[in-house]
């Protein structure tokens, strides 16, 4: 059910710099402020890039740090006893800015075809909203399937290595990502749909 399914090792294995933010009482939603400076940072290496082919080595660092800053909030939050519906809110709405400033700059940025790379972004904003609606439905958030965050993550990363290397397989990305967001929105929905079927039962 994608990468979000090794979630608890990789929080496991962010628990030093989970401790040390506590530690030193980092709010959460500081966390989620870097991990949105990341995005942009990214966002803007895909305008540079063909400038300086070095910048395109930011979108692997850039990705996994922002997969680390959104395991982190949510970890300093329950540790300094400061997870909130509002923060939540906070949370899920940096998290899709995020994602629309790294789409959009991919789509606007000259590489493959500007009418891909904008479904690809509709149906991942889309497949993030069907996510929070579980909850908002009175279930639980529901992060599973083949593309969540953390293996659209890893597909910019790889996206990033290939442009550095002269690679232009764009096109072949945006379709990835919209076949994935296509099936997470199914396996969300079907998820949704027995869990609140469940309740009712």
């Amino acid at each position: 059910m994608g990468i979000y399914a090794i979630k608890p090792r990789f929080q496991e294995l962010l628990s030093p710099v989970s401790n040390l933010c506590i530690s030193h009482k980092i709010h959460p939603n500081t966390i989620n402020l870097f991990g949105l400076l990341i995005s942009l940072i990214m966002a803007l290496s895909f305008f540079m890039g063909d400038k300086n082919e070095m910048l395109y080595l930011i979108l692997p660092m850039g990705a996994f740090l922002r997969t680390a800053s959104n395991a982190l909030d949510g970890m300093v939050a329950r540790g300094l006893k400061l997870s909130s519906r509002v923060g939540d809110v906070y949370n899920e709405f940096i998290d899709r800015v995020s994602d629309m400033a790294i789409f959009l700059s991919v789509a606007l940025s000259g590489h493959g075809r500007v009418e891909l790379g904008m479904i690809a972004i509709s149906l991942v904003l889309l497949s993030s909203y069907l996510g929070i609606l579980g909850k908002a439905s009175g279930g639980s958030r529901v992060f599973a399937g083949i593309l969540g965050k953390a293996d659209r993550m890893i597909l910019i990363g790889v996206m990033g290595i290939l442009s550095f290397y002269k690679f232009d397989y764009w096109d072949i990305f945006y379709s990835i990502v919209i076949v994935g967001a296509l099936i997470t929105i199914v396996q969300r929905f079907m998820i949704i749909k027995k869990e609140l079927t469940d309740e009712l039962n």
